[in-house]
């Protein structure tokens, strides 16, 4: 795995140039995820909220076809169950990952400057330090195995407004092992940023000229009331 320390959000903004440099080929081939501690591991949220559980509960037994279960069902409650489609069981599936149903799913995107925003709107307190992965699918081994599956599809994301806005794309794990384990290091680059409270200023009021704030990337009140705080309590 490379490991790329930069001095602050400019220095890191400085590679973005040569990534914007490349062919939209070339750039659709790199997913990005954000991290608020450095720290923290590829870890999907079923992993690391519910590590304890056998592999066989959480996999191989449809744990994760149950959540999903759950999550249209309490959709009737306030009326969004048209959201979802008995057809499609993964976009259900995508759209509860982005609301917060523990998942075997890791959602990326494909804009590095969302990936960004959520390494800074996320930073953990405890950590002077995040962090942006870069996955490159070109160094993928040609033949996945069955320990993961990359979603990229854009139908399955068609009333999925929030992966809409942050341009996601999603990883599903099968395997207890971890994903550098599953994938090998090779295919990723982690760059890791300094973070205090001038630099989280400084990113999130360049993220916000670029309209990557809470808005657009939550799409409901809630990321509204983040985007109006930033720009009053600056």
């Amino acid at each position: 795995m490379s490991e790329i320390e930069c001095k602050n959000w400019n220095e890191f903004k400085s590679h973005l140039t040569r990534y914007a440099a490349q062919s939209p080929e070339r750039r659709n081939e790199l997913w990005f995820r954000g991290l608020g501690n450095f720290h923290w591991q590829l870890n999907s949220t079923l992993d690391r909220w519910y590590g304890h559980l056998f592999v066989d509960d959480r996999y191989r037994n449809n744990k994760a076809s149950e959540l999903v279960d759950a999550f249209i069902n309490e959709c009737q409650v306030i009326g969004g169950v048209d959201l979802v489609t008995d057809e499609k069981e993964v976009e259900a599936e995508l759209i509860a990952r982005h609301h917060g149903l523990p998942s075997p799913l890791i959602d990326w995107t494909r804009s590095p400057y969302v990936a960004a925003y959520f390494a800074y709107s996320q930073w953990d307190e405890k950590s002077d330090k995040i962090c942006i992965w870069v996955l490159d699918r070109a160094k993928l081994e040609p033949i996945p195995t069955e320990d993961y599956e990359l979603i990229e599809q854009p139908d399955l994301i068609i009333k999925n407004k929030r992966a809409i806005q942050q341009r996601g794309v999603f990883l599903r794990i099968n395997t207890m092992r971890s994903l550098l384990e599953v994938l090998g290091n090779k295919v990723f680059t982690k760059f890791v940023l300094p973070i205090d409270g001038h630099e989280l200023q400084s990113a999130m009021s360049d993220l916000d000229e670029m309209l990557i704030n809470s808005t657009n990337m939550l799409y409901d009140l809630s990321g509204v009331a983040k985007t109006a705080a930033l720009r009053v309590l600056r």
